[in-house]
């Protein structure tokens, strides 16, 4: 369906990127991230499925 729509993949939804976080999140600042941890992002593109992301650099 996305090659038929004109896309080279199946795009990911921002919501699956989030949930990959709170794992490595807790691992790294444990119960304090959830009590007072935050989180912010902004895309340049759309992800697509099967392709790499980084962080852009502006990250805070």
């Amino acid at each position: 369906m996305a090659e038929k729509l004109g896309f080279r993949a199946g795009p990911i939804e921002g919501p699956t990127h989030f949930s990959l976080f709170p794992p490595l999140l807790q691992q790294v600042w444990g119960q304090a991230w959830f009590e007072r941890g935050c989180i912010s992002s902004h895309y340049l593109n759309m992800v697509v499925e099967g392709e790499e992301v980084r962080d852009a650099g502006g990250g805070r």
